[in-house]
């Protein structure tokens, strides 16, 4: 795919996810992990979900400053997201957002221009920071909240 057919996939895929949340989430709510349980899986693709989006935040800022290179850009957005996808393959089991974030590590070995990159981590930040969304609403964080200052603090 070219730079912009990745673009518009991500979008695509984006769009798909924005009002519906994707089967995926539903899949990762049932992976267990230590002890058989699910609790830390969701709570670190949630944590791991917006801490990836903040990446992409701040690389899609620093693509507006003159004095950043893109080749730099590109290669430290490149290795963030095959790091991402390193480590949600086997944990997460999320194939689409895996999907999405090869196709962006694939274009941005691409030639584009800053518009280009800019175009891309907008739309990828967009989706990821949806689909973290929609792992966050699964978390009950008051009682989490809750149990943690019991075991904790006996309160």
């Amino acid at each position: 795919m070219s730079v912009r057919q990745v673009i518009d996939f991500i979008r695509k895929e984006r769009k798909r996810i924005w009002l519906i949340e994707p089967d995926e989430v539903k899949r990762l709510l049932k992976t267990t992990g230590t002890f058989d349980q699910t609790c830390t899986v969701v709570l670190y693709a949630e944590s791991e979900t917006r801490q990836m989006a903040d990446f992409l935040y701040c690389l899609r800022d620093a693509a507006k400053r003159e004095a950043v290179m893109l080749d730099s850009l590109r290669a430290t957005t490149r290795n963030l997201l095959d790091l991402m996808a390193a480590k949600w393959e086997g944990s997460y089991h999320l194939s689409d957002t895996l999907r999405v974030i090869k196709e962006a590590a694939f274009a941005l070995d691409k030639k584009m221009n800053k518009d280009d990159y800019n175009a891309l981590v907008e739309e990828l930040l967009l989706y990821i920071g949806r689909l973290n969304f929609w792992i966050e609403v699964h978390i009950p964080w008051y009682e989490i909240i809750g149990t943690f200052e019991w075991v904790v603090h006996g309160k």
